[in-house]
């Protein structure tokens, strides 16, 4: 049989083990919401020394008190002896030990997550006091076009409802100013034939709804909403500058204004001869071309053309300024543009952008039911024309292949 202190000894191992073997089943609560099998298991076999060492240790120490002997009385302070301190601190320990257990294993045994119940930052619960740091700033996503076709063009200002311009559209072939017979002929005579055209002033606008409430108490979520609704007009104007019909109320864009056509690729021509191919168009006209503007995906498709031995061409191309060129000509990469098509040209002479008035933001309380709802409307607007005086300075096409 074991001596008292390997009882007491086994007694404390055991308990040590049971509190740590408590703290993981804890530990593991708090983190998937239940104990798994091999801690529960454990926690049960540590359990069982420990009662049994529990048992062990008071029999022994109860047969110790009983064969005691205790001197003296009436009253008087009877003395330890040396296994009488032994058995007072043992019984000491033991109930320390129990009343540790107790607070440390009742009620946590069989707990889960589902049964723990308190206050928490939930919305049925104390969320609306827990505070979050907040970015004073709305971020947008995806970000600006960076360049509208504004950007490469001639743009003028008119007080006007209306620009009526002149078009030659034959310059040079009617002209005929051959060599004379001798003196006294007849001289060549030669015609010049104009059309008038006329480009109609547009609006183009769009509005939207606001409390007085939230404009009022967040002052960045105006300045937000007149560069988003400003923005808005800069990407209609691309629209339509390109793809205007000119019918309900649009302007006549550039690829409805009788501008010469390249029509779609070859099968035997990539991209890159497709374009040079469509800049002689141009040059036969007499206008340089000093932009090229095509969507992001045909020109990474022009970037990633490959020659015979795999090689990327374009892939060590260094643009002069950091600007991007084809054939020495600047490229207008942008999202206005549908992918698949393409416009070349000399941007400065052959059109004008017409500025009656630019882009501003209005606000009004005077529409609707607005007045009597506390809400404003607030009107982003402008109104501006386009004239395409030398068509011919001008080149579309398209990237499509053509299998005819």
């Amino acid at each position: 049989m074991s001596n008292l202190s390997e009882i007491k000894q086994a007694f404390d191992q055991a308990n040590e083990e049971v509190k740590g073997l408590v703290r993981q089943q804890n530990e593991e609560i708090k983190s998937i919401g239940e104990t798994t099998e091999k801690t529960a298991a454990a926690l049960r076999e540590a359990e069982k020394r420990f009662d049994e060492n529990k048992g062990e240790l008071t029999e022994r120490l109860e047969a110790l008190e009983a064969k005691a002997g205790r001197p003296g009385g009436m009253g008087e302070p009877q003395p330890r002896t040396a296994g009488e301190a032994f058995l007072k601190d043992a019984e000491d320990a033991l109930s320390r030990r129990e009343r540790e257990f107790s607070r440390e294993v009742k009620g946590i045994l069989p707990m889960n997550r589902k049964d723990i119940s308190g206050i928490t930052s939930g919305d049925d619960s104390a969320g609306a006091v827990a505070l979050s740091d907040r970015i004073e700033q709305i971020f947008r996503d995806p970000q600006r076009r960076p360049e509208h076709i504004r950007d490469v063009m001639n743009v003028q200002e008119t007080s006007r409802g209306s620009i009526e311009y002149y078009v030659d559209h034959d310059a040079g072939d009617l002209l005929d100013a051959g060599a004379q017979d001798g003196e006294l002929s007849k001289k060549n005579q030669s015609d010049i034939k104009l059309e008038a055209k006329t480009a109609p002033v547009r609006t183009i606008s769009h509005f939207v709804i606001a409390s007085r409430q939230v404009l009022e108490d967040a002052p960045m979520l105006r300045g937000y909403i007149d560069g988003e609704l400003t923005y808005g007009l800069g990407l209609e104007e691309d629209e339509q500058v390109l793809y205007g019909d000119g019918s309900d109320g649009t302007i006549e864009g550039l690829f409805n204004a009788g501008i010469q056509d390249h029509g779609d690729r070859p099968s035997d021509q990539d991209r890159l001869e497709h374009i040079r191919r469509a800049m002689v168009k141009a040059r036969k006209s007499e206008y340089p071309v000093t932009g090229i503007v095509m969507n992001p995906q045909d020109w990474a498709e022009v970037e990633l053309i490959k020659s015979d031995d795999g090689h990327y061409i374009w892939a060590w191309y260094m643009a002069a300024n950091g600007e991007t060129r084809m054939w020495r000509v600047p490229v207008i990469e942008t999202t206005a543009i549908n992918e698949g098509d393409f416009i070349l040209g000399n941007w400065n002479m052959g059109a004008t952008l017409w500025d009656r008035r630019q882009a501003e933001i209005r606000v009004s309380e005077s529409h609707g039911e607005l007045f009597v709802k506390n809400a404003v409307a607030i009107l982003a607007e402008e109104r501006m024309a386009l004239t395409v005086q030398k068509p011919k300075a001008f080149v579309k096409g398209s990237f499509d292949e053509d299998n005819t």
